[in-house]
This record gives structure tokens, C-alpha cells and sequence, in this order.
């Protein structure tokens, strides 16, 4: 049996950051937790393709709100793009450093990097703690898409800036809410 997935949207976010900021957890598991949720809300990324951001691509959202990754999944460049209000959020969480490191790292050190199928459970088991088993990192995706087909965003555009290359694979993590569901009824 499948389960539902629930998407992430605004209410679960700020849930999940306010959680992390009152639990009793070391420093540096928080900052990168905080800087996860942070960078999965707002542009959409894939928790794989956290290992690979490295100060250098925080540089370029910050200068220039966009940089591009690399994302294994399709073997392609993506190019993520962030808004002026997601910029405002983002330098909560990072600064501006000259290094190439990497910005979330075990135990705060800058040298090693997490394994991917652990960074996965470990973020997967934060976000189910706070939310509940219908959510998971992937969630965030679901949210951000959901998030733009219910403002009214051409799917094409979504399909773009989240890196699918097919417009099904977009639609299919679109999650209307019972609330867009109940405002679209006709009869």
C-alpha cells in the first residue's frame, strides 16, 4: 500500500524552524537542519543535491539570486533561481564566505560530507518527528509545486524551475488542498 505524502507548505515550514530552534540538539545539527529546510523550501532542491551546494552557490543566490548545480538524478545543470522574498529567508541562515566549502557538513566540519542515504533518513526523521509520517524531505518539492500551480503558474514554467523534464512528472506532485478543491467546485 502506498502512503499519502503530504505537501510542505508554509505552516508546516515555519513549524518545522520554530522546532529546531527550541529543541535541545547540538548547534551544529541545527544549523544545518535550519539551512536544509531553508534551502528545500525555497528552491525546490532535491535532499541529494544538498551534499553538492557549496558556499560558492550560496555566493551566487545571494549576489545574484541564481546559480547552477549539477543534479545526478538526471545527469544535467539546473539552474536555481530564488526570489526577493526567498532571498530575505535564506540570509537568515547563510553569509557570504570566500571558500569553496561545502555548507552542510557533519559535526560543523567543512572537510567531511554526510553520506547521501544517511543525510536522507536523518532529515527524513526530523521532518516525520515534527510533522507526522505523511512528510518527508521530498514534501518540500510537492509544496513548492503545489505552491505554484495554486497561484496560478503555468505548469510549463513549474516543470522548468523545478528541473523535471517531463510536465507529467510536475503534475504529478501538484497536491491541491481540500480548500482549492471546495473554491473550484462548480455545481
Amino acid at each position: 500500500m502506498k502512503r499519502v505524502r503530504k505537501p510542505i507548505q508554509e505552516p508546516e515550514y515555519k513549524k518545522l524552524m520554530r522546532y529546531i530552534n527550541t529543541e535541545d540538539m547540538k548547534e551544529w545539527k541545527r544549523n544545518n537542519l535550519q539551512k536544509i529546510f531553508c534551502l528545500l523550501y525555497f528552491t525546490g532542491i532535491r535532499i541529494n543535491e544538498i551534499n553538492q551546494i557549496t558556499n560558492k552557490h550560496i555566493r551566487e543566490l545571494l549576489e545574484h539570486k541564481e546559480t547552477i548545480i549539477y543534479t545526478s538524478k538526471t545527469d544535467k545543470e539546473r539552474l536555481l533561481l530564488v526570489s526577493e522574498k526567498s532571498l530575505k529567508e535564506i540570509k537568515k541562515y547563510f553569509s557570504i564566505e570566500e571558500n569553496e566549502n561545502r555548507v552542510i557538513s557533519p559535526f560543523g566540519n567543512p572537510q567531511r560530507v554526510f553520506n547521501h542515504l544517511s543525510l536522507i533518513r536523518t532529515v527524513n526523521q526530523e521532518i516525520q518527528t515534527i510533522l507526522g509520517k505523511e512528510y518527508t524531505s521530498h514534501s518540500f518539492r510537492s509544496g513548492l509545486i503545489s505552491s505554484f500551480m495554486e497561484n496560478g503558474t503555468n505548469p510549463k514554467i513549474v516543470k522548468e524551475f523545478i528541473g523535471h523534464s517531463s510536465i507529467q512528472t510536475t503534475l504529478g506532485y501538484y497536491k491541491p488542498t481540500h480548500e482549492t478543491i471546495r473554491n473550484s467546485l462548480v455545481r
